[in-house]
């Protein structure tokens, strides 16, 4: 996606708003190619270990990325290239959480050595944290743990963060999904709380518009498109195809339009869920 990042300019939730969901082997019958858009901004989201994925990205590459709503995840690096880490100190506390102090020190190191981006970067980021409080999967106080983590870098003011919602593991919605308080596929939570929306607007400063409904959109802009080409490392995770609405107002490249990447959680690809977590979170 070629631009570069301006200021932002935005008008309207559904006008201005792209939003792009990565998605694992999805399996469409048409896809596009990604043209070059007028992109002003740029801002992550994720569930769960996608949660992990959108705060790597933020903190690695904070000199473009913008903002972020993360929902159940924990600290950048939290689990130190340590499987065990990861379940008993990233997901559960067996072992006791993440060590904050000890995580925001490698991060200074890690940009020291150009490794990753300067979190200086962070310090007037909007962020959005959200962990539901019967969670079962991801402890709260490992999302707690990532508040304090975002505290050394970024302003307090700037985070805001949702720990009240009854909900399990998974991203609440006004009115689908599962039972809120049960785990469950496809884990997205029929709430009665907007957690997308809540998100955004933290990280638009409430400037967003809201839809009349949370389904109030228009489904002939919601592309299925190749990543192939954007993927380099035969390492990578990510799936050959993609999702990507497209506000009818940002598809010319006529008007400076905000880039919003969800990377979705364990057990939400298509296989499973098909393309709910694009059309309905």
């Amino acid at each position: 996606i070629g631009s570069s990042i301006n200021s932002l300019n935005m008008q309207s939730f559904l006008n201005l708003l792209i939003v792009i969901t990565v998605i694992k082997l999805i399996h469409a019958s048409t896809l596009i190619e990604l043209q070059s858009y007028n992109i002003s901004d740029v801002s992550v989201s994720g569930l769960s270990s996608g949660a992990y994925m959108a705060v790597q990205m933020h903190v690695a590459h904070s000199s473009v990325i913008n903002g972020a709503a993360i929902f159940a995840g924990g600290p950048y690096y939290c689990a130190e290239s340590n499987l065990l880490y990861a379940e008993e100190k990233c997901m559960d506390v067996t072992l006791g959480g993440p060590e904050v102090s000890k995580l925001a020190t490698i991060t200074w190191e890690y940009s020291a050595f150009n490794y990753i981006d300067s979190p200086i970067n962070l310090s007037d980021d909007n962020i959005y944290l959200f962990s539901g409080a019967d969670d079962s999967v991801v402890d709260p106080t490992v999302v707690q743990a990532l508040q304090s983590y975002y505290s050394v870098f970024t302003d307090v003011d700037n985070i805001v963060a949702d720990y009240n919602v009854e909900s399990e593991h998974c991203i609440p919605t006004v009115s689908f999904g599962e039972v809120c308080n049960r785990l469950s596929s496809p884990y997205i939570g029929n709430c009665q709380f907007d957690g997308a929306g809540a998100g955004l607007q933290t990280i638009y400063n409430n400037k967003l518009t809201a839809p009349v409904s949370t389904s109030d959109y228009n489904t002939s802009n919601l592309f299925s498109f190749d990543q192939t080409p954007y993927i380099t490392s035969k390492q990578s995770s990510i799936g050959d195809q993609g999702y990507i609405y497209i506000p009818t107002a940002c598809q010319s490249g006529n008007i400076a339009c905000s880039l919003h990447v969800s990377f979705h959680g364990c057990k939400q690809n298509i296989e499973t869920i098909g393309n709910l977590y694009a059309s309905s979170t």
